[in-house]
């Protein structure tokens, strides 16, 4: 309870404090970005945790009086684990790196259609796997009695102790029966936590679960392998061998006859992919508007690719979900394992893989380039059908992309991250929509635009001062951006989307402070977003209840908003303030807009200015023309307004 209420709650022992929060609160927020611990010794008993304090069951010690007399201590005394990410899969230790010369067989096993990986389909298919990574957790079970393989992806920032008990709840699980256990997808910077964990580790025979697993491989998201060998260590204690090196060994495999020269590496990299696609085109199922099961026009001239696909990804809408997001980050910044970050860069082929490779950039990038190195560019694509924009970025050579369509000439050809795994059925009905010239978007029968103001006044009042829609008037704003904490505004040389800039500004820096300190622009978004929503307020995690200044929430309305990295990172911090049933409802009523093309003024009202859009936000302003009430929303829009 002391530590929650100092370090979580933010509670201070003054009786007129200075601040909102104590300082131990800001302590608890800024350890929470590496995901690093805290233990506070209370009445005599150790309390810890990693932060931000998500984990059900907590450590608890009591203390130990070694020595009669020892008289006991008064008050909360609190240790802190301070980290930073830095790779800990050295190869010292019995990590191995692909090699330059192994890059291209990476590549051409990602490339591998469905058609080829059936028969290694089939085999995962009669394993059982857990995916911790994310906030539900997954799992498939195993359809076949005599699957000998398991694999485990196991969550962020696990002490040495959380990864033995789960290797302990998965032996109880399976039932004693011996099988080769695959603990994948490790973050690099956590790999010397997993190697002390088991590398030539030793229990007594009374802990049965080692017995298990005959052999542990553990790969990391760089794509760095070791395993370990089960083992007895002399009369009564049994474990594990010291890492070794996997090199390309094939023990315990079963025999592939498409895939005769399978690596245990390979098997483990097909696995990974296989299991993020069911994930990703489930969730793409369960989400209205995702994904259209319809033939559309996509080429009015076959010579530049499919006249038709077979099917259309909303993928803008995607990157906006949660899970899916987080999908496409981890499987992007494994191709870290095949090129070495701080010498190549990514490079987004269009705006639709932009947040991605931004997301890629600010949370799992350990050693970005740095100026003076030769830097390769490596492009990323979001789906590649025709490839007209992969060939005019003169970076065709080498490619990665998150998905390939099926009805692409370049399948089988490319670097895929995912497999296309849609709900579609095998006879589509033709679709009215078109594709949009030469964007990613389709549209009915093709271009439709409509002009979004972006200030409060109107035609009727030309020489009336416009009236900003946000709630900060120019003066608030200039006063912004000359803070110092956090700095929003910076003078330097820029380069952002083909554009050279000396002044930048950093707003998602601003937000993200406002959110660790809960201050003011944290509770202005929290509030005007999720009342607007109709969000109620039980949907709002305790812990952000202070963000939200009043219970009472507006009539259920809806959020169209110009799609961009910092703004779509802005909506999810506000979207995190709430529960599993509270998000999914918001995210319901949120339609990210994604320009095609955009026009900044006019010379008959430079206040105002116009985006080409898609066609989900053109229906949406016909039904808002027509009088439609955002306050009485009785069902979620049509999956027919989607693109």
């Amino acid at each position: 309870m002391a530590m929650r209420t100092a370090f979580y709650e933010g509670t201070s022992s003054k009786s007129e404090p200075m601040t909102l929060y104590g300082g131990l609160h800001l302590i608890h927020n800024l350890l929470a970005r590496c995901g690093d611990y805290i233990r506070a010794l209370n009445d005599n008993t150790w309390y810890g945790s990693t932060v931000p304090f998500s984990r059900q069951q907590q450590q608890v010690h009591a203390l130990v009086k070694a020595r009669a007399g020892t008289s006991s201590l008064t008050g909360m005394i609190y240790h802190l684990r301070i980290g930073w990410k830095e790779r800990g899969d050295r190869e010292e230790d019995g990590w191995t790196r692909y090699g330059a010369e192994e890059i291209e067989t990476v590549e051409q096993e990602l490339a591998r259609t469905d058609e080829d990986c059936v028969e290694i389909f089939s085999w995962f298919e009669n394993c059982t796997v857990y995916d911790d990574r994310h906030e539900s957790p997954f799992k498939i079970e195993r359809t076949a009695n005599d699957a000998d393989w398991l694999m485990l992806l196991p969550k962020r920032h696990l002490m040495k102790w959380d990864i033995l008990k789960r290797l302990e709840k998965l032996s109880d699980e399976r039932g004693g029966e011996s099988c080769t256990l695959v603990i994948a997808d490790i973050q690099s910077y956590e790999a010397g936590t997993y190697h002390a964990a088991i590398s030539d580790s030793g229990f007594g025979v009374k802990e049965r679960w080692p017995a298990a697993f005959q052999r542990i491989v553990l790969a990391t998201n760089r794509l760095t392998f070791a395993f370990v060998d089960y083992e007895t260590k002399g009369i009564g204690r049994h474990g594990f061998s010291a890492t070794k090196h996997p090199g390309a060994f094939k023990s315990g495999l079963p025999p592939f006859r498409s895939l005769p020269d399978l690596s245990v590496r390979s098997l483990v990299i097909h696995w990974i992919k296989w299991l993020d696609s069911i994930r990703l085109w489930r969730t793409i199922d369960e989400w209205p508007g995702l994904f259209i099961a319809e033939r559309i026009t996509w080429c009015e001239n076959s010579a530049g690719g499919p006249s038709e696909i077979g099917g259309y990804l909303n993928f803008p809408k995607t990157a906006h979900n949660n899970l899916c997001m987080s999908l496409y980050r981890n499987a992007l910044s494994r191709i870290f394992g095949l090129y070495d970050e701080s010498s190549h860069e990514l490079i987004p082929l269009d705006r639709l893989a932009l947040p991605v490779v931004q997301e890629v950039y600010e949370k799992d990038v350990l050693d970005p380039p740095n100026a003076g190195v030769e830097i390769a560019e490596i492009a990323v694509g979001s789906v590649l059908v025709s490839g007209a924009t992969l060939h005019a970025s003169g970076l065709a050579q080498r490619s990665v992309h998150l998905l390939v369509h099926p009805d692409s000439q370049l399948r089988g050809k490319k670097t895929a991250l995912f497999h296309w795994f849609a709900p579609c059925p095998a006879d589509l009905p033709v679709s009215t929509k078109k594709r949009v010239g030469r964007t990613a978007a389709i549209a009915p029968e093709g271009w439709l635009s409509f002009e979004v103001p972006r200030y409060q006044s109107t035609p009727d009042e030309p020489t009336a001062d416009p009236k900003p829609i946000g709630a900060r008037t120019p003066g608030d704003t200039y006063s912004d951006l000359q803070s110092t904490s956090p700095v929003i505004a910076k003078f330097g040389h820029w380069c952002y989307e083909g554009h050279h800039d000396f002044l930048t500004f950093n707003i998602d820096d601003a937000v993200r402070d406002a959110f660790l300190r809960k201050g003011p622009l944290a509770r202005f978004l929290c509030t005007n977003v999720l009342a607007h929503l109709g969000v109620p307020a039980s949907s709002v995690r305790e812990e952000y209840l202070k963000l939200i200044d009043s219970t009472e929430m507006a009539p259920a309305g809806i959020i169209v908003y110009r799609s961009h990295p910092s703004s779509d990172r802005i909506i999810r911090r506000v979207l995190d303030v709430l529960d599993g049933n509270g998000r999914k409802l918001a995210e319901t009523w949120i339609f990210p807009v994604q320009p095609l093309r955009t026009r900044w003024g006019s010379n008959r009202h430079p206040w105002r200015g116009c985006a080409v859009i898609t066609a989900a936000a053109h229906a949406l302003g016909k039904l808002l023309a027509l009088g439609a009430s955002v306050g009485t929303r009785s069902h979620p829009p049509s999956d027919q307004t989607e693109v």
